[in-house]
């Protein structure tokens, strides 16, 4: 057994994104939207996070909660 510790903010949002585009793939639209808005939305604004809203934003552009996620990262929230 090895005592790695929790992944990273960037480790996670890295899977966060694999994940999100799976569901998205799967026909899981609104689960994948909420995975990659709440990824987007925790941490820096940063090009990770770019990524992950770029994703949550182009499976629903008019989705209310993608456009919390992009208020808060840009921290107008």
């Amino acid at each position: 057994m090895t005592d790695a510790g929790p992944p990273s903010l960037l480790q996670s949002r890295q899977l966060a994104l694999k994940v999100g585009k799976w569901l998205a793939g799967a026909g899981r639209g609104e689960e994948a939207l909420s995975l990659l808005a709440a990824w987007a939305a925790v941490g820096p604004n940063d090009t990770d996070g770019q990524k992950l809203m770029a994703e949550a934003l182009r499976l629903s552009p008019a989705s209310p909660l993608a456009k919390q996620a992009f208020e808060r990262m840009e921290g107008v929230v």
